[in-house]
């Protein structure tokens, strides 16, 4: 009875996963929807979004201080960022901004803190990091929901080579 157990958990976990991915998929579509999405900046009055950006990428990270993944991916971009005619919005989900500025990640020239709760709650993205990755033309050429391995973080570095 319990192996029978454990594996409807296994299978309800699976699908259930796999659903979540149907529906990110039917919400967020070609990315269009995040491009003129306005995001609030982060403690300030002013708003920015992906279409007003300049850059040969653009990128919209959904992340959080109190997310271990989020964090470790977060700096990993930090030095990476650097290096790349990228431009980026940190999109901070439930967290203040006093928090996110003792981080000091995600600190650069073409990084704009802002507000993502809302927007990750609107379109109930199902985990963080979130990344959405557009290019010069707004068109969404790569995303990922979660970090769980080096490999999430090098194929996102190659995307972003290219």
């Amino acid at each position: 009875m319990a192996f029978l157990c454990v594996i409807a958990i296994i299978y309800f976990n699976f699908y259930y996963q796999q659903r979540q991915l149907v529906r990110i998929d039917e919400r967020i579509g070609d990315g269009s929807v995040l491009v003129e999405t306005q995001f609030r900046e982060l403690g300030g009055e002013g708003e920015v979004n992906l279409s007003g950006l300049d850059g040969e990428k653009k990128m919209i990270i959904f992340w959080a201080p109190w997310s271990d993944r989020a964090v470790e991916l977060a700096t990993l971009l930090q030095e990476e960022l650097q290096d790349l005619p990228v431009s980026v919005i940190s999109a901070v989900v439930r967290d203040t901004p006093e928090s996110v500025r003792n981080l000091g990640l995600l600190t650069r020239n073409n990084v704009w803190q802002a507000d993502g709760t809302q927007v990750y709650n609107d379109l109930r993205i199902p985990g963080i990091p979130a990344i959405f990755v557009f290019d010069s033309d707004n068109r969404m050429i790569h995303y990922k929901i979660g970090y769980r391995e080096s490999r999430d973080y090098e194929e996102l570095i190659s995307v972003l080579n290219q």
